[in-house]
């Protein structure tokens, strides 16, 4: 199960998982539904693998993909994985409408790339490398004249402008997962990424080959998939997500 947090997430993760039926466990090797907060822990990745292994199901919980774009408290969730990495069933246009999001229109102006560094969590497969945003930047500077702006991850404590402010006038944004993506393309910003997955992929363009000649495909598709890779805290507490994924995801 998630950690303890002040928002009463892990008091619904549990009613949750009661109202399935599902009786609470605290041995993770003796559990057939397996809750965790990411997978980055060794011991929660050891966890995991044997759960799978035997034939138990993992749901993989984060913070919501549109945390800074929609009122009220939502979580990522998925089978075995985060980020685009796991299994999930998408299942039609009508959850993304109620966000209330608006997408705007690509732009098609713009000065800087601004690189969007992680933190550097997550499984050991997806995490982003060491000195990646660094070596990024330089390779940027060989296929684009554009000023190259680098934001570090807030969590690791340096100060900087809020990340609307860095979007501002941006001709491209590239990540490796960072879910600033999810931000740029809301508000238009072509996304470029280098990691294995990402939620937005299909409407974010792997590589960085065209940064200056980006594709701009279309968006509603991969944001009506991506809301049902995430849910609301009282959804959460009634059992929905559970039901959807070990119920729909095979």
């Amino acid at each position: 199960m998630p950690e303890r947090f002040a928002d009463g997430r892990h008091e619904a993760f549990a009613a949750g998982l009661a109202a399935m039926g599902l009786e609470l466990v605290a041995r993770p090797e003796r559990a057939d539904v397996l809750v965790t907060w990411n997978r980055h822990r060794p011991d929660v990745q050891r966890a995991a693998l044997a759960c799978t292994a035997r034939g138990g199901r993992v749901v993989v919980c984060e913070e919501a993909y549109t945390r800074r774009l929609v009122e009220g408290a939502h979580f990522a969730m998925a089978l075995d994985g985060h980020n685009g990495a796991g299994r999930w069933f998408p299942d039609g246009p009508e959850r993304w409408r109620r966000l209330g999001v608006t997408l705007a229109p690509w732009t098609r102006r713009g000065r800087h790339v601004l690189v969007c560094a992680s933190r550097g969590l997550g499984a050991p497969e997806l995490r982003q490398p060491a000195g990646w945003a660094e070596d990024l930047c330089r390779r940027l500077e060989r296929l684009t004249r554009r000023p190259i702006r680098l934001r570090r991850h807030p969590g690791k404590g340096c100060g900087q402008e809020p990340l609307e402010r860095d979007l501002e006038g941006a001709w491209a944004v590239v990540v490796w997962g960072s879910n600033a993506a999810t931000q740029a393309l809301v508000a238009g910003i072509p996304v470029f990424f280098e990691g294995p997955a990402i939620i937005t992929a299909g409407a974010a363009e792997r590589g960085i080959t065209g940064i200056e000649m980006p594709a701009r495909p279309p968006r509603q598709p991969v944001f009506e998939r991506l809301a049902w890779a995430q849910w609301r805290l009282d959804e959460i507490a009634r059992g929905d997500p559970y039901r959807h994924l070990l119920t729909r995801c095979q």
